[in-house]
């Protein structure tokens, strides 16, 4: 049922302290009005480049390690000690994270002001406007993030686990390890038993999937995704070579900000 103008403007004004009404009958916030001016303003440009630039960064980053790591061996007889390959594995899921918190809202935290909080959302919403219709579930994804943040607690988890018996020994935990396929591992028995495996970081070449922190993540996905991005925006962004920007600001930059009016 479409609300009246009096219900909305009631509803606004629950979000926020001023709802005014502008002469065409619009209602509108000092936030709305201060988004506004920002996004035409050559802000809008730096955003934009920063996304783009992230999502071409990702994309290539990605596939240079499915081109350092082909198909494994059929049957999966694979395991290489690369500290340098989950390096690059962290640097691309930090990008991935930095990607996501670009595009996507995310509620106020205790050091933001409410008119910092409101140009963030607008922003996030503003950006991922300009992707309507693309897959980012993957980019999207909190496990990237969470792998990242939370990898020491996880590490502490799974040590108390294997320090109290919860995890049964014989035990494999391979860190920092590409394994041709998941299984790969449980060819080596111990003392004539099957070892139980526990991935604590681990790159899975068949699948081209990271184990971290106990989450999966699917680097294929964040390829693809990732190239989706740069694809929709290549003609947002002029520059086809990273550079600099300088903004000049002047008094003429931003619209003007309407902070007051007919208050509802």
């Amino acid at each position: 049922m479409p609300l009246n103008a009096s219900v909305r403007a009631g509803l606004l004004s629950r979000c926020y302290p001023a709802v005014f009404v502008d002469e065409g009958g619009r209602h509108y916030t000092p936030e709305m009005e201060v988004w506004s001016s920002i996004e035409a303003s050559p802000f809008a440009q730096v955003y934009l480049a920063e996304l783009y630039w992230l999502a071409d960064a990702l994309a290539r980053d990605a596939t240079a390690i499915f081109a350092e790591f082909p198909e494994p061996p059929v049957d999966g007889s694979f395991i290489r000690v690369d500290p340098a390959l989950h390096h690059q594995l962290l640097g691309l899921l930090n990008t991935a994270a930095r990607v996501k918190a670009l595009i996507s809202p995310r509620p106020k935290n205790r050091h933001q002001t409410r008119q910092q909080h409101e140009v963030q959302v607008r922003r996030a919403r503003w950006l991922r406007g300009k992707l309507d219709g693309l897959d980012l579930s993957e980019i999207e994804n909190d496990s990237v993030r969470h792998s990242l943040e939370h990898f020491d607690e996880y590490l502490d988890r799974t040590a108390l686990t294997a320090a109290t018996r919860e995890i049964r020994p014989p035990a494999l935990m391979p860190f920092d390890v590409a394994l041709g396929k998941r299984d790969t591992l449980a060819v080596f028995p111990i003392d004539g038993a099957s070892a139980q495996v526990e991935f604590l970081r681990v790159y899975l070449v068949d699948e081209k999937v990271v184990v971290n922190c106990g989450r999966e993540v699917r680097v294929d996905m964040l390829r693809d995704q990732a190239a989706g991005v740069r694809d929709r925006l290549v003609h947002e962004v002029p520059e086809r070579e990273r550079g600099g920007l300088m903004l000049l600001i002047t008094e003429g930059t931003f619209l003007p900000i309407r902070a007051a009016g007919a208050s509802e």
